[in-house]
């Protein structure tokens, strides 16, 4: 599993695609740090996030305890592709018949 935190060059967050608060993040983040195993969480800065963000946002994750050797995290910068990294899968296939 992957959970997937988005930043904006305008620094608006997404938690899986949907915009929340670093309140939120924190939240979510403490929840997750609970989960045995961990999932992965993906920190994803979009082209124009500031290092200060960056840092808070770092900082933020950290404090949550979120990641650990049993919650796994990457840091991807400067992603400019309009694409998740982790992709919802396809609808299912139509009934056969």
């Amino acid at each position: 599993m992957l959970n997937q935190i988005t930043v904006a060059p305008d620094s608006a967050l997404l938690w899986n695609g949907s915009r929340v608060t670093d309140a939120q993040v924190l939240s979510y983040a403490k929840i997750v740090a609970q989960l045995q195993p961990g999932p992965v969480t993906a920190l994803v800065l979009r082209p124009g996030v500031t290092d200060e963000r960056r840092g808070a946002l770092i900082s933020l994750l950290n404090d949550a305890g979120i990641c650990t050797v049993n919650h796994p995290c990457t840091l991807v910068e400067n992603w400019a592709a309009e694409v998740a990294i982790n992709p919802p899968p396809p609808p299912p296939a139509p009934p056969a018949g």
